[in-house]
C-alpha cells in the first residue's frame, strides 16, 4: 500500500469514527452503531476464511521439509498433505460476503440521506439466505434459513428480528468453521514439532547453524536443539496468534449477538448496549480509538 493510499485509509478511518463518537445515543444511533461494527465483524471474519489457507499451506510445507529431512513418508508419518481446513472456501466466501451487505444496508436504512426501503432489505436478506443452499447445513440450521427467507418475503416484517436470526445462522457457520481450525492448528503443530524432534543430527551444517543461532552456546549438538526450539517457538506465536483471532471474532459475534437481540425488545437495555457496542468499536479500531482519544 503506497503512502497517498495510506493517508486517505486512516483519514476516511478517522472519519467514520468521529460519527459514532461523536452522535448523542439514541436507539437509532445506537443501532447504525451496531450495524456499523457488524459489518466490520463479518469483514474480519471472511478476513479469517482467507487467511486461514495460508496456514493450509504453511502446513503442509513444514510436513514435507520434514519428510525430505527425514526421508520417511510424509503422508504416512504426519498426515499433513490431506489437511484441509475449508472444503467449501469458494461458498462461504460468498456467502459471507453477501452476509456482510445485509449489515451494510441496515446501516443505510439507518441513514436519513439514503432511500432505502424494506424491499431492499429483503432483497440482500434473501441473497444471504440462497447463498447457503450450497453449504452443508444441520437440519435445524436449514430450517432456520428458510423460515429467514419466508418471513421477509412478506410485505412487513421486524428488522430488528431479522437480522438477529441471520446473525445467529451465520454465527452456528463460523462456529463450526472456527472450531476445526483451531484442532487442525493445534494437531497440526504438536506433529510439526514431533517430527523436528526426529530430524537427525547429520542433516545440519554447523557453519551454517552459527549464523541462525545467536545464542551464546557452542558445539553441534547444542546449536542444533537450539534451533530445533527456535523453530518450535517461531510456528507456535504464528498459531497462537492466528487461534487469538479466532476467538476475538468468536467473541465479539456473542456481543453482537447480545445487542441484537436487545433490539428485538419492546424495552432494550441501551445503556448496556452502548457499554457493548463501545467496546466493539475499541476491538475492532483500536489505533483510530486511541487517536481519538488522544485529542480530547
Amino acid at each position: 500500500m503506497n503512502k497517498k493510499n495510506l493517508t486517505i485509509g486512516i483519514f476516511i478511518s478517522f472519519i467514520f469514527i468521529i460519527g459514532l463518537n461523536s452522535c448523542s445515543k439514541t436507539e437509532k444511533n445506537l443501532k447504525r452503531d451496531t450495524y456499523i461494527v457488524g459489518a466490520e465483524i463479518v469483514n474480519n471474519m471472511i478476513k479469517s476464511y482467507q487467511q486461514i489457507e495460508d496456514e493450509n499451506f504453511i502446513s503442509k510445507y513444514q510436513n514435507e521439509l520434514i519428510s525430505i529431512l527425514t526421508s520417511q513418508d510424509s503422508i504416512s508419518i504426519y498426515n499433513f498433505s490431506n489437511i484441509v481446513f475449508t472444503p467449501d472456501l469458494k461458498q462461504k466466501l460468498t456467502a459471507f460476503r453477501a452476509f456482510k451487505k445485509v449489515y451494510n444496508t441496515y446501516n443505510l436504512l439507518s441513514d436519513k440521506n439514503f432511500n432505502l426501503q424494506n424491499t431492499d432489505l429483503s432483497n440482500f436478506v434473501t441473497i444471504a439466505c440462497n447463498s447457503l443452499d450450497s453449504l452443508e447445513l444441520t437440519e435445524e440450521t436449514s430450517k432456520k434459513v428458510e423460515e429467514i427467507r419466508n418471513y421477509v418475503s412478506a410485505s412487513k416484517f421486524s428488522k430488528e428480528l431479522v437480522v438477529y436470526e441471520l446473525t445467529f445462522v451465520y454465527q452456528q457457520i463460523w462456529l463450526e468453521d472456527s472450531e476445526n481450525w483451531v484442532e487442525i492448528l493445534n494437531n497440526s503443530y504438536e506433529k510439526y514439532s514431533a517430527g523436528l524432534e526426529s530430524v537427525p543430527m547429520d542433516v545440519f551444517d554447523q557453519d551454517k547453524l552459527e549464523k541462525f543461532v545467536y545464542e551464546p552456546y557452542q558445539g553441534k549438538e547444542m546449536l542444533v536443539k537450539i534451533y530445533k526450539l527456535n523453530l518450535k517457538d517461531e510456528a507456535y506465536k504464528q498459531i497462537t496468534k492466528s487461534i487469538e483471532q479466532i476467538n476475538f471474532l468468536t467473541d465479539a459475534l456473542d456481543e453482537l449477538n447480545f445487542i441484537n437481540i436487545e433490539f428485538t425488545k419492546q424495552m432494550p437495555a441501551n445503556q448496556e448496549i452502548e457499554y457493548k457496542v463501545d467496546n466493539l468499536k475499541e476491538m475492532l479500531f483500536p489505533e483510530t480509538v486511541k487517536i481519538l482519544q488522544n485529542s480530547k
